[in-house]
């Protein structure tokens, strides 16, 4: 039987490598995104080979449904071997003060960054 592993927040960058090297790896990955997400979707199209990949749209870790989603998701495996934490967010700005930052997007990055990783563990 394969590993099992979660990337959360592969929709691009490192989280989308992880999930593309994990698969080519022989493991069965449940990949997360917030929304539809083309490249996870060529990834999860059959190919020959060990490994697949699963894409678990709709999970925003700044929303509390995220858990809920990542653990439907995974219901019909009998354990995890590896979960990956990767979405984070970084809010933009002009300036290179973060007195600068939005208190909304402060709050927004909170929510992501640090709620996120206990809202999926």
């Amino acid at each position: 039987m394969a590993p099992v592993a979660a990337v959360v927040g592969a929709s691009r960058g490192i989280g989308l490598g992880l999930a593309r090297a994990l698969r080519d790896a022989g493991w069965k990955v449940y990949a997360t995104c917030r929304g539809p997400c083309a490249a996870l979707e060529d990834l999860a199209a059959p190919r020959e080979g060990p490994g697949s990949l699963h894409v678990v749209e709709g999970v925003d870790v700044g929303q509390r449904q995220a858990r809920a989603r990542l653990e439907a998701a995974l219901a019909a495996e009998d354990k995890i071997d590896l979960l990956v934490f990767n979405a984070g967010l970084i809010p933009e700005t002009s300036s290179k003060s973060v007195l600068d930052v939005d208190l909304d997007q402060c709050e927004e990055m909170f929510r992501v960054n640090a709620l996120g990783p206990a809202r999926c563990a």
